[in-house]
């Protein structure tokens, strides 16, 4: 499915798979700005609850912004929370493109963005399947 859409949209599949390994490296090493932290529900400063930690993962997983998506597609992955590997299909199987707040490296349109995000999370369904 995603070879077909990178074809589709005129995006060869190697250079897909490297903007989807230098975006995942690239956010593995930089912290989150302020402007892309999503505000937790909770008003505790750390939510403790671990339902609340799933819930928000779950709706970040959704989230219109490639960005706030493709974190929480390396986090499941990181992590190994294989209880989110259908957010992951949801993500690889979801319509776009999708939003892009502001241009990032290895983004730099929504189109792009979509499809990384789609590469992220095949990345990060591999790493579930590799105990």
């Amino acid at each position: 499915m995603i070879r077909r859409s990178a074809e589709a949209n005129g995006v060869l599949v190697p250079d897909l798979e490297a903007r989807a390994h230098a975006i995942r490296t690239r956010l593995s090493t930089e912290p989150v700005p302020p402007d892309d932290a999503i505000k937790s529900e909770s008003n505790e400063p750390f939510p403790m609850n671990s339902g609340q930690l799933d819930k928000e993962l779950q709706e970040s997983l959704r989230h219109p912004d490639a960005l706030v998506m493709i974190r929480s597609a390396i986090t499941v992955g990181e992590l190994k929370l294989t209880r989110h590997a259908m957010g992951l299909l949801a993500m690889i199987t979801r319509p776009g493109p999708v939003q892009l707040k502001r241009p990032y490296p290895s983004l730099e349109e929504p189109m792009i963005a979509w499809l990384t995000s789609k590469q992220v999370a095949l990345d990060s369904l591999v790493q579930l399947s590799s105990r």
